[in-house]
């Protein structure tokens, strides 16, 4: 078979043919379908030792792709899976649809994808479940629209085909807020989100589960996509047979999370999984959290380096109790014997074309977006109230609104209680009143300090910048008008006469 260079895939034109022509996205999704298809590596082809070469001593930039699984060809081949123009066909228009995915707080991930939500408790790694928390608090929110059951079970169908109108890239975890595997889930339903993910080749879908036979089920009848990485929770020794369970479904792209991690653990088969996620447990209050020795991530660690196909290792978080220390997930940080452990496996690198420096530092960049949009939100929600479908959308109580507002200390006065910060005043008046001399001469005094108009205010500058824009005066004109007026260089001119 002829191998080509996944290099040639250029994301861009992905990207631009969804968005200028449907018909052109499917042809290039198809013709990427195909490329990887062609191309995808051996596991054991593939992955990198400690220094990031593979066995025979190439490092990931110099590697040849190499044909895939045969399994994965010959089923991708027989079943029909959609183009991305057919799934968009079958949106459904009555249901309000997202077209952006939202960002996760997961380290190893980039964006969160809840077409499934919910779950019931199955073993003892669920019992701090944060999804559940995140739920219960989100399900008293007046304006909530999900988790109005709780944590029922349930399929989001508003949310099945946004990953295809976010053309940009990264890993995806699917259903954060519940387990894809869960029974009130439906075959039919999991199905189509398996549909949607194999159109998807500009992002590698992640799928954890405390239920692996119900993945085993349904890929008995569809195959796994390439992009797809396959995962089941195992948090202590008791339920290691969760591995031996996903490894019945034909793929070579296996992960396993040992999270929350209770207990140490031996003999485990790493046999065709690529990626190991550890973290011990955070909760709050955060004496609540279980105990993870150091030891046990250790040991967990030197099994996999040990063994025959090494996977790639990360350890997400030590937690907030470690070795009986209680303290902040972020004062116990990640580190094992100060050493890191943030790798990807080479399928995600391969479709994304990152090393795992690029790819540690683009999920954590869009964390600190994230963090940064929240913090514009909350401040906009407290200092204004919105008009319109805005103000709908930001109702919050009027006590947590004055609340916050006494944090922020005392306003600014431009004019005693006339003008003051964080208002829009508005003087109106008759024709030749004087209204853009006033205007004028406030915003000299808010920006020099000055006081020549006589109205109570401030004796130094308030502000950085006055902004002055005028949609009357013309340059000439204001020169005449004010030609003899001392100007302070924190006064900006705009002119909008246009």
């Amino acid at each position: 078979m002829k191998t080509n260079n996944l290099k040639s895939l250029d994301g861009g034109t992905i990207n631009s043919a969804i968005n200028e022509n449907v018909n052109d996205s499917t042809r290039v999704m198809n013709q990427v379908d195909n490329n990887i298809e062609k191309t995808e590596m051996r596991t054991e082809d593939m992955q990198p030792d400690k220094n990031g070469n593979d066995k025979n001593g190439q490092t990931a930039e110099t590697q040849v792709l190499t044909p895939g699984n045969n399994h994965m060809e010959k089923g991708e081949a027989e079943y029909h899976f959609p183009t991305v123009e057919e799934l968009l066909r079958r949106e459904r228009k009555d249901i309000l649809s997202l077209r952006r995915l939202p960002y996760t707080d997961i380290d190893y991930a980039t964006y969160n994808w809840s077409v499934t939500q919910g779950c019931l408790k199955l073993s003892p790694g669920c019992r701090h479940c944060y999804a559940e928390v995140i739920a219960g608090n989100q399900s008293k929110r007046s304006d909530t629209r999900r988790f109005k059951d709780g944590f029922k079970p349930g399929f989001n169908e508003g949310l099945l085909y946004t990953p295809l109108h976010d053309t940009r890239k990264g890993i995806v975890f699917v259903s954060p807020l519940g387990d894809f595997g869960h029974a009130d889930i439906t075959d039919e339903q999991r199905r189509a989100a398996i549909e949607v993910i194999q159109a998807d080749k500009t992002k590698v879908f992640l799928i954890l589960t405390k239920r692996p036979e119900t993945l085993v089920r349904l890929f008995e009848n569809i195959p796994v996509p390439s992009n797809c990485l396959l995962g089941v929770s195992v948090e202590s020794e008791a339920y290691l047979s969760r591995m031996d369970t996903l490894r019945k479904i034909a793929s070579d792209n296996l992960v396993v999370s040992f999270a929350p991690l209770l207990g140490g653990m031996k003999d485990i088969n790493f046999d065709r999984f690529v990626w190991v996620l550890i973290e011990g447990e955070a909760t709050r209050p955060m004496d609540n959290a279980r105990m993870v020795r150091t030891e046990w991530i250790q040991s967990i660690i030197e099994q996999a380096e040990s063994a025959p196909i090494p996977p790639a290792i990360y350890v997400k978080q030590l937690g907030n109790n470690v070795d009986g220390v209680v303290k902040s997930k972020a004062q116990h940080g990640y580190l094992v014997k100060g050493v890191s452990y943030r790798q990807y496996p080479q399928v995600i690198r391969t479709i994304l074309k990152n090393t795992d420096e690029e790819l540690e530092k683009m999920n954590m960049q869009q964390k600190k977006d994230k963090e940064m949009k929240k913090e514009r939100s909350t401040t906009k929600k407290t200092t204004t109230a919105g008009t319109g479908a805005e103000a709908l959308s930001h109702v919050i109580p009027l006590s947590k609104v004055v609340k916050e507002g006494a944090k922020k200390g005392k306003v600014n006065n431009l004019y005693g209680t006339w003008v003051v910060e964080g208002e829009v005043t508005v003087i109106a008046g008759d024709t030749n009143a004087g209204k853009s001399s006033v205007t004028y001469q406030m915003g000299l005094d808010a920006a020099s300090g000055k006081n020549p108009l006589g109205f109570p205010a401030p004796t130094k500058p308030v502000v950085d910048e006055v902004v002055y824009i005028d949609t009357e005066l013309s340059i000439t004109q204001l020169g005449q008008r004010f030609g003899d007026i001392t100007i302070s260089d924190r006064m900006k001119y705009i002119d909008a006469t246009a």
